[in-house]
Formats: structure tokens, C-alpha cells, sequence
């Protein structure tokens, strides 16, 4: 059950970034969220 909702979340945190890139500033908004 854990490993499903691992799976879930990566796939999650993949539509997040793809969006995130596909818009100006997506690299600071990566670097401050990783801070």
C-alpha cells in the first residue's frame, strides 16, 4: 500500500514540474521549493 501511494505521488510531483517548466521562473520556483 505504501509503494501505491509513493507511485501516486511521483506522479503527481511529474504533472507539477512539467507544468511548472512550461512557465517563466519555473527554475526559481524549483530552487526555492528545494531550499
Amino acid at each position: 500500500a505504501f509503494g501505491t501511494i509513493l507511485k501516486a505521488l511521483a506522479k503527481i510531483a511529474g504533472k507539477v514540474v512539467k507544468k511548472l517548466a512550461t512557465k517563466p521562473g519555473a527554475t526559481y520556483m524549483l530552487k526555492e521549493n528545494l531550499q
